[in-house]
């Protein structure tokens, strides 16, 4: 639990636990997923736009708790999207691409992509949150120089609670497999457009072409 005192978060209190290794990290391409989710944050502020009218339920925040806090509709969390790339669901924090296109065309891809954020945001450790809310959702953002001073971390240490966040981040969504996939088919028999969500009403299916 995130405790404040004097309206300042108590950095040393910070859960710091479940860190990845540096030799973990040595593993992956950190420049490419920082590049990769920083695509994601812009697609989310695009999403925002293409479906203004729903604006709304896209809203997302990072709260006082560090949690990642989002507004869909709680009677619609349970997504299954059946398309010719299999069933997908919400079970899992895998996203299915970041070409916006399909973002624009299908506003119920925008409401599963916060979803799967907001999972995979769970398996990052305090520490780990507080770095990447400071750098990517504070306005103004929080330098590393500002950020190591107020962790009263060196500056390798600080790195690596740096880079373990975002590698999380960037591994339980597969920012690098949704890049590549430019687009997908998600037309019934009918030849409409068709996504299927399995939630309340399991028969409940959207043709819209571009949500307004």
């Amino acid at each position: 639990m995130v405790r404040y005192e004097n309206g300042e978060i108590v950095i040393g209190e910070l859960d710091d636990t479940k860190v990845l290794s540096k030799k973990m990290i040595s593993k992956y391409d950190y420049k490419k997923i920082k590049e990769d989710f920083d695509d994601l944050i812009d697609l989310l502020e695009m999403n925002m736009m293409f479906h203004s009218m729903r604006k709304e339920n896209l809203k997302y925040k990072i709260t006082d708790d560090l949690d990642f806090k989002i507004f869909v509709n709680n009677e619609i969390h349970n997504y299954t999207l059946i398309c010719d790339e299999g069933r997908r669901t919400e079970a899992d924090t895998a996203i299915l691409t970041l070409d916006k296109t399909m973002y624009e065309q299908f506003y119920e891809l925008c409401e599963m992509l916060l979803i799967k954020i907001h999972k995979a945001w769970n398996h990052l450790n305090e520490v780990e949150k507080f770095i990447i809310k400071s750098i990517e959702f504070d306005n103004p953002p929080i330098t590393d120089e500002e950020l190591e001073e107020k962790l009263m971390y060196c500056n390798r240490k600080y790195y690596q609670y740096k880079k373990s966040g975002f590698i999380k981040l960037g591994t339980q969504l597969q920012l690098e497999e949704a890049k590549n996939i430019k687009q997908f088919d998600c037309r019934g028999d009918d030849g409409m457009d068709n996504i299927k969500i399995l939630a309340g009403d399991p028969t409940r299916k959207y043709s819209d072409k571009k949500s307004s």
